[in-house]
Formats: C-alpha cells, sequence, structure tokens
C-alpha cells in the first residue's frame, strides 16, 4: 500500500473536493476558502446497535480501516497489507480475498483499490499490476495496462486514473532524491503510451496514503493533497493548480508548520503538547456528491470530525463521534454507502478488539 515511510489512518488526516466546475476549468484566481468552525460540531454519541463489530481472533486482527468495500453480503477491509472480507451482518470474518506474496493471485503491494460491479480491483504498483477478485476470495485474473509502455525513472508508479477521454492520469511516487526532478503526475495515452509529465506539483516526500487523490468524475479532473499541507489541487492532463484551502479560523494549522519539509517534523507540531492551541488539519476519505463534500479530520487534541460541507452556499455541518466517557472514539475514517456514511470505532477499553463499522444516516450532518 505504501512507499517510502508508513503512516497509519490513527496519524493524519486528509482533503479533496469538487467545486462544480466542468471539462478542463480547473485554474480559478484564487483556491476558494473551506470554512470549518470546529467549535460548532454537534456532539453524536454512538448507539450500539447500530456498530458491527469485526471478529477479532488470531486469524482475523486488522490494525485498522484503510479501504471499505460493501460487495454483496461482505464488507471487503483493506488494513495495511491485511485484505480481508467480513459478514456485513454479524461481522463475521469470512477470510482473505487474497493474500501478500508474489504469487499469481497474491500482490506485493496494495497501492490502489476500488470496486466495479462485484469485483474487487487491486493495483499493485511493483508489479504494475491490477488484481480481479470476488468478496469470497475467488481470483480472476490480473491484468498489465502499463506492460508495453515507458515509466520513466522519476516518475514511479502509485495510483492511476482513466479519465473521459480514455487518457490515463498516473500518481506517482517519490524517487527518494535520486532524479534531478519527480513529477507528482504524467499523463499516458488510452493504451498506455507515455506522453507527457503533468506540470504544476512535485512529489514532496516519500510518504503516501492510499486516500491521497479523488478521482472527481463529474468535472473529469483529479483531486489531490499532502499530508497537514491544508492546500488540494484540482489536475488535468493540462497541469495541476490548487482549488481549496482550508481556513479553520483560529483553530488552523500555522503555515510555517504546514511548510516543514518532512511529515514526521509536521506531526511532531501539531500533536506538540507544549502548544496552547488546538490545531485542526489534513482531512481524509473526502467523497463528493454533486457539490456536497464528505470528509474527516482530526484536532491536535485527538478529537476527530466528520464534516459536510456544501460548495453552493459555503457552508459546513460538523459532527464528533465519540461516547462521553470515551470508550467508543471515531477515527478519521469514512465511506460512503448509499444514505449513509460508515465510520470507524475503537473500543478503548479493549485494546485487543477489531475495529467496529459505526453507520449514521448522511443527512445527519444537515
Amino acid at each position: 500500500m505504501l512507499a517510502g515511510r508508513i503512516i497509519t489512518p490513527a496519524a493524519i488526516w486528509l482533503l479533496a473536493a469538487c467545486s462544480g466546475a466542468s471539462g478542463h476549468d480547473v485554474v480559478a484566481p484564487e483556491p476558494q476558502l473551506l470554512r470549518v468552525d470546529v467549535s460548532r460540531a454537534m456532539d453524536i454519541v454512538p448507539d450500539t446497535t447500530r456498530m458491527l463489530r469485526l471478529e477479532a481472533s488470531p486469524k482475523s486482527l486488522l490494525f485498522s480501516i484503510d479501504r471499505l468495500f460493501a460487495i454483496g453480503d461482505s464488507y471487503v477491509v483493506a488494513s495495511r497489507t491485511k485484505l480481508r472480507s467480513y459478514d456485513r451482518r454479524t461481522g463475521k470474518y469470512l477470510g482473505d480475498v487474497a493474500a501478500l506474496n508474489d504469487s499469481e493471485s497474491g500482490y506485493t503491494n496494495l497501492s490502489q483499490l476500488w470496486v466495479e460491479g462485484d469485483t474487487l480491483c487491486v493495483f499493485d504498483c511493483n508489479a504494475r499490476s491490477v488484481g480481479r477478485y470476488l468478496a469470497d476470495g475467488s481470483f480472476l485474473g490480473k491484468t498489465y495496462p502499463f506492460a508495453h509502455s515507458e515509466v520513466r525513472a522519476n516518475q514511479p508508479l502509485r495510483m492511476f486514473f482513466t479519465m473521459a477521454s480514455g487518457d490515463i492520469l498516473t500518481v506517482n511516487g517519490s524517487t527518494g532524491g535520486s532524479t534531478r526532478t519527480n513529477p507528482l503526475l504524467s499523463h499516458y495515452g488510452p493504451g498506455g503510451e507515455y506522453r507527457k509529465y503533468v506540470p504544476g506539483r512535485d512529489v514532496r516526500e516519500s510518504t503516501y496514503l492510499m486516500d491521497g487523490a479523488w478521482q472527481d468524475r463529474e468535472c473529469d479532473r483529479l483531486l489531490l493533497w499532502e499530508p497537514l499541507r491544508d492546500t488540494v489541487y484540482a489536475a488535468t492532463t493540462e497541469g495541476i493548480s490548487p482549488l481549496y484551502v482550508l481556513d479553520a479560523g483560529a483553530n488552523s494549522f500555522p503555515e510555517s508548520y504546514r511548510n516543514l519539509e518532512l511529515i514526521q517534523d509536521r506531526l511532531d507540531r501539531f500533536y506538540r503538547s507544549g502548544d496552547s492551541a488546538t490545531y485542526v488539519s489534513v482531512m481524509r476519505y473526502l467523497q463528493a456528491q454533486g457539490e456536497v463534500l464528505y470528509f474527516c479530520l482530526a484536532g491536535s487534541d485527538r478529537r476527530n470530525y466528520v464534516v459536510r460541507y456544501d460548495c453552493a452556499t459555503d457552508s459546513a455541518a460538523i459532527a464528533s463521534v465519540a461516547t462521553p466517557d470515551g470508550r467508543y472514539t471515531a477515527s478519521t475514517f469514512l465511506a460512503l454507502d448509499g444514505d449513509s456514511l460508515l465510520l470507524e470505532l475503537r473500543d478503548n477499553q479493549c485494546v485487543e478488539a477489531n475495529p467496529i463499522i459505526y453507520t449514521i444516516d448522511k443527512n445527519t450532518l444537515r
């Protein structure tokens, strides 16, 4: 899943969005400010009847939820190097969908995941392959979309997205400073032939997350972000430009900290106990429906938030999901499932418990 240093979901949170533009109209005079006032957050106390506890046994344990897909009667969960299936009604462990190995049916890196119908697709950036699986672990085969492509040394693949034209945008990984340039995006043709790098942004560091890019199909573009920098970029085959900037008012993470070169340095400043201010920053798991964005953010006081942002009215609905006694607290995971939002809860009284999938009606955030 990751190249370079691993940063887990408990450590950082990020954002992406859609402004309602269309086609290649991605360059704006100024990025739109996403104004989020966490002092106005509503408190949602988790209802135990909405909790789905995932079975915790030596063979079914998870670290936390990186990705969650509802496929038929199963939830497929990606957790670091694990890819496991659980019953949607009971949370019973059904088995591993695939395994971390270099066999034909395995994977060596969970670089990117998506669903096509009832099929889970796994992009392994090491092998440059797409493996296809059913939720019960049936292996349907692999394809190699870049088998006949020239992949430049300074543009190593880690994710790829097919645009409306059929052309492909790849999000590139870090070369660790071994190359003079390291473009963030590359443009390939429909047949996988290399065309050019996309101007506007370079890879800044080696850490990346599986949810560091969102394909905005309505606007035919990608939304990209970097940990603890609070800027979201829009990209097409023509270029990359800033689209959104988080504005959390008095709780904004200071620019001088956001500009620190290394993610670990930014994390240290974000959680620094000596700072009197409470910061909020770095949204993750953004999903968009029209001009409404859903995403998570976290505070330096370890309080996490779910946000519904209406870009048309420039307004935010914010919620914090936790029990008053602190037993159950939400992480920064979020997935849309029809009219529901799926969150990850942790049972802080049982450190060996698996994550809990918690469901709320998305209209709760109004």
